[in-house]
């Protein structure tokens, strides 16, 4: 090879060298300047990269990246123990996921946090609730792993509580366990330890527990507010306390209604407890004694129905099947059709009668009925029918047959008068509504006519 040869590749050698040495030097220059401002800035500072150190780390290689951000956390960690706020940061998160791949405890529950991806935040939490040697982090991540699980694994959120609990067993998380227990329904024996002298649970004992019953004696005998003076009082009974909770929030937003709102009612007392049974509350005669009206949740329930001062409903209630409940303890019936057990007991006329006033919203009649005289059904008309007084025309609503005069049946809009209804339709008999659109009383309809107000009051 020729000298020249030789020569130039040598030179390109040490060209190459150098630049490479050039570029090492520039990184590590760069490198460490970045590092100590970026942590001597922590100190009073909100955790943040300058654009121009933001666009040096951005334009670097992933391996750079890496060793970068470890030589960063570990000035950070040295210089400024009070810097993980990492909520108040402005970084990228390229550069908080290598932090949390460190296992940098303040940017995995940062990350846990921020995740939309359920299974990010599950998998960021998990890896801090293995870390023992760390029981306060440990325990703080099992608490959100529990209420992570809450509505989709009651076994694994239980779990993931006892685990909490094991590792940094205090107040706040007795607390948090405690109320979870009891809305699962769990008894008394479960949770009652948990909150009793925790002063994380005070309030909480003071207030919401003061409505937990073991039986239904203790129901029936537990003390009421006497300040609250109502036309028709309520109490609550519920099979759980967030149950009790929904079933009062349903039924102040109904009686925030214009219907409801003067119509007497109000709540005297709330109770709630895992110890009574389905059956029990449903053969509860005794309540029937206390001159007040009960409306009581039943988890095992399908349907809502009302008997007597009682109404019961299902887990699944809404405003609009308590609604219409509501308004049979206010004289309203139900305008679909009865089955053939209920239509026997409620659609009863007498041999002698024409026909009867079912109830502020519904009278029935024979089928076959007629009155002689056009006067003598003006007259019956104007004793018994509750909307008589709202009807525009009376008159228009009476036609004559060859067998006398009757009412006549609209089947369309023609205001208050005389509808169809077909409530009592098992038991062969004519049922009448004063209006034509379908209410708050025929299957649970969001519609309440004025009209029906106008009648109760």
């Amino acid at each position: 090879m020729k000298a020249s040869v030789k020569f130039k590749l040598l030179a390109m050698l040490l060209v190459g060298l150098l630049t490479s040495s050039l570029a090492y030097a520039l990184f590590y220059h760069s490198n460490n300047q970045f590092i100590e401002n970026i942590a001597k800035r922590s100190l009073n500072n909100p955790l943040k990269l300058t654009q121009q150190e933001l666009s040096w780390y951005l334009k670097q290689d992933k391996a750079k990246q890496l060793s970068w951000a470890q030589n960063l956390l570990t000035a950070l960690n040295n210089q400024n123990h009070h810097w993980t706020d990492l909520a108040t940061a402005q970084l990228p998160q390229s550069l908080i996921l290598h932090w949390a791949n460190f296992n940098h405890i303040p940017s995995q529950f940062y990350l846990a946090q921020l995740s939309k991806n359920q299974y990010y935040k599950v998998y960021w939490l998990k890896k801090i609730a293995s870390g023992v040697d760390k029981p306060d982090e440990a325990s703080k991540a099992n608490i959100q792993l529990a209420k992570h699980y809450e509505n989709t694994s009651t076994k694994a959120a239980k779990l993931n509580y006892q685990q909490a609990l094991a590792l940094n067993n205090i107040n706040a998380y007795r607390f948090e366990y405690a109320k979870f227990l009891i809305k699962q329904g769990y008894p008394k024996s479960e949770w009652n330890t948990l909150i009793e002298h925790n002063q994380a649970a005070l309030s909480f004992t003071q207030n919401d527990l003061f409505y937990y019953f073991n039986s239904l004696g203790e129901v029936i005998n537990a003390e009421f507010s006497t300040d609250i003076q109502c036309a028709r009082p309520i109490q609550l009974i519920t099979s759980n306390y967030s149950q009790l909770n929904k079933l009062k929030i349903t039924l102040g937003t109904l009686l925030d209604l214009n219907f409801f709102r003067e119509s007497g009612f109000c709540i005297i007392a709330e109770h709630w407890s895992n110890q009574l049974s389905d059956k029990q509350l449903q053969n509860a005669e005794s309540l029937d004694f206390t001159q007040q009206y009960w409306l009581i949740e039943l988890s095992g329930l399908t349907r809502a129905y009302r008997q007597g001062n009682r109404i019961y409903l299902p887990s699944s209630f809404n405003s609009q099947v308590m609604g219409h409940e509501l308004a049979h303890w206010l004289g309203f019936e139900d305008e679909y059709q009865l089955n053939q057990a209920k239509a026997q007991q409620r659609c009863f006329i007498a041999k002698n009668e024409v026909g009867n006033v079912l109830a502020q919203n519904l009278i029935i009649f024979q089928m076959d009925y007629y009155f002689k005289h056009k006067s003598d059904l003006l007259n019956w008309m104007r004793t018994n029918i509750p909307w008589f007084n709202y009807i525009k025309n009376p008159q228009d609503w009476i036609i004559q047959t060859k067998q006398g005069f009757k009412l006549k049946l609209a089947e369309k809009e023609q205001g208050i008068g005389f509808y169809p209804a077909h409530t009592c339709n098992e038991m062969g008999v004519i049922s009448v509504k004063p209006v034509f659109k379908a209410t708050f009383m025929q299957n649970h309809a969001f519609y309440i006519p004025k009209l029906y107000k106008k009648i109760i009051l």
